[in-house]
């Protein structure tokens, strides 16, 4: 059974479930409490494998389902989630052929189609109802109510100035980010908030950049072989479902990405910057090719536009162009970095001296 969307919906979605008890149509209500008798009612949830489930009442609060055979019938669309986003022209088949129809297709691409919440999301959503009471009133309420809504990945809220008002600014994703249809949305945030405050809704936009990373491989491994891992795990770390929006990209998480790979025992990056020349004015970055950080605006997410913006090679060059940095340094990747440090390396008098600098950091 698939879902559709619905913004007077508790969650921005409602389901295609129909039911008729001998011929008349029941109403599904989010709770049998407080219904009449007589009342033709009923209620839905999805178990642990995601079936569809329905309760009817038992005669004190909400009519029983009366005796019969054949007598309650059910009509419901389905649909396969992200996979019936297809392209225009590629619909060809129908699961049946009424009569005069010769051939069909799809003139437009199709698009609007989400996958079922994966556990993450349970997860991340679950608190929402105690966190915000179905009222929105922060910026995190905004968030909170806006990755509620069927169809939204990804979503940040952040102030901006409109002349002399302060407005809030809420972003907005698809899975892997597919645009969301806005007017749904918003219709959706307005029954939640206070109206009198502007409020400015929009898509998600990407931003290209360009990464070139060259690895040295120790000899007793395969280099091809490593050399795949290191493309797999740096594409990894630029996957849409493992960034947030405006998060900036920062070269040292690159370091550490490819470090962590067994088999390398170097890395130099040659490249980390903006694709586009009106992209790296606009956001502070230097001329220079590898920049410590990428810094992005809250509504935007780093992309590989072709092929040729990410790179990564096997070969060291003798002189680096940049060395990996010093700062800003995270724990994690110091921890990292430590047993890659081989013990016969460690004499005993510089074990002291790593413990003593640790502290002094802490």
């Amino acid at each position: 059974m698939i879902f559709v969307r619905d913004p007077f919906a508790p969650t921005g979605a409602s389901n295609t479930l129909e039911i008729r008890v001998d011929g008349a149509l029941w109403q599904e209500t989010e709770s049998l409490y407080g219904h009449k008798p007589n009342d033709r009612a009923y209620t839905t949830r999805l178990d642990d494998e995601g079936r569809m489930v329905v309760e009817f009442g038992d005669g004190s609060y909400a009519a029983r389902l009366p005796s019969g055979l054949e007598n309650v019938i059910a009509r419901y669309r389905v649909g396969t989630g992200a996979a019936g986003n297809v392209g225009a022209r590629t619909v060809a088949t129908l699961l049946d052929r009424p009569r005069g129809v010769r051939e069909v297709t799809n003139p437009a691409r199709a698009e609007g189609g989400a996958d079922a919440e994966g556990t993450d999301g349970i997860r991340q959503n679950a608190p929402n109802a105690i966190r915000t009471f179905g009222r929105i009133v922060s910026l995190r309420d905004f968030e909170d109510v806006a990755r509620e809504f069927a169809g939204v990945a990804k979503v940040r809220a952040s102030w901006e100035w409109a002349g002399d008002e302060q407005v809030v600014r809420l972003t907005v994703a698809g899975d892997e980010g597919r645009d969301v249809p806005l007017s749904d949305l918003v219709a959706y945030l307005d029954a939640r908030r206070d109206t009198q405050r502007k409020l400015v809704v929009g898509n998600m936009e990407w931003v290209s950049i360009r990464l070139q990373v060259a690895i040295q491989v120790h000899p007793d491994f395969v280099k091809d072989e490593v050399l795949d891992v290191a493309r797999e795990s740096l594409k990894h770390l630029f996957d849409f479902g493992n960034r947030n929006l405006g998060e900036p990209v920062f070269l040292i998480d690159v370091y550490a990405a490819a470090q962590a790979i067994e088999g390398v025992v170097g890395v130099d990056v040659n490249r980390l910057q903006f694709k586009r020349e009106s992209n790296r004015k606009d956001h502070g970055a230097s001329p220079d090719e590898v920049q410590d950080l990428l810094r992005l605006k809250p509504f935007e997410m780093p992309m590989f536009e072709e092929p040729e913006d990410f790179v990564v090679s096997l070969g060291i060059s003798a002189e680096p162009r940049r060395p990996a940095p010093a700062s800003p340094v995270r724990m994690g990747n110091l921890r990292l970095a430590l047993p890659r440090l081989k013990a016969t390396l460690l004499p005993a008098l510089l074990r002291p001296s790593l413990a003593l600098t640790l502290r002094r950091k802490s």
